[in-house]
């Protein structure tokens, strides 16, 4: 399925307050290709103020991405990702086409 990046992050928001709890491990996966939004900022620091910091100064939960290379997409996604994925804990892999 392909959701607009509007909608996954609703997704996000909703389900780590569903599933994640300070004492267990908890990832969360962001699969693209692109991102067509306008602005970085106003993602990033959304997800990131709800994935909030715990008191021995992890994230509730890690969030990673994997991006989806091609030669009709642009590097917003790869730019989104590396940053969102640096202030959250987790990881960016970009698959080549």
């Amino acid at each position: 399925l392909h959701y607009p990046l509007r909608r996954q992050r609703q997704m996000c928001i909703r389900d780590r307050r569903k599933y994640a709890k300070p004492n267990i491990t908890t990832s969360i996966y962001v699969f693209g290709d692109d991102y067509t939004g306008s602005s970085y900022d106003p993602v990033i620091d959304r997800l990131t103020k709800h994935n909030k910091q715990l008191s021995d100064g992890r994230r509730l939960a890690k969030i990673h991405g994997v991006g989806f290379l091609s030669v009709n997409s642009t590097d917003r996604f790869s730019i989104l990702m590396r940053e969102l994925t640096k202030r959250n804990e987790g990881t960016y892999i970009a698959l080549p086409p």
